[in-house]
């Protein structure tokens, strides 16, 4: 491959990762003005909890060790009902308190009004009482 081939083929990566990022950062911008336009609170059911456990590990960058500690992240998997269609989600948390979250428990979500599809799921809302799961704030 020539350098000018070589150097045209850089150039397209590079946009093309660019293009990707810039769709990405318009649509939570598309979804983030959509909620804000009008928004409904509800109560999602938790479908089921995936844990991933990584474990503490080094690594060197630039002649020095990094230290990167222990870490467990959860992925929730929700539903909510609206208008009588089902829809679903996911989420992903680091928050300790959700090993304790299992299948049937509620979860805060917020919907578009003129999107339902367009929803946040909100895990910082979940506290326990009495053994179960409600809502904060």
């Amino acid at each position: 491959m020539s350098r000018k081939n070589w150097r045209i083929f850089v150039i397209s990566v590079v946009m093309v990762i660019v293009l990707f990022i810039l769709g990405l950062v318009l649509r939570m911008n598309y979804e983030e003005r959509e909620l804000e336009k009008g928004s409904c609170d509800i109560s999602g059911v938790v479908e089921k909890v995936t844990r991933h456990h990584t474990e503490e590990s080094t690594h060197r960058v630039n002649h020095r060790l990094v230290r990167r500690p222990a870490s467990t992240s959860y992925k929730v998997y929700y539903y909510y009902i609206v208008d009588g269609d089902t829809l679903r989600g996911n989420v992903s948390t680091t928050r300790p308190m959700l090993r304790r979250v299992g299948a049937g428990a509620r979860i805060p979500v917020t919907y578009a009004l003129s999107n339902p599809e367009i929803h946040r799921a909100h895990t910082d809302r979940m506290t326990v009482k009495g053994g179960h799961y409600v809502f904060g704030r």
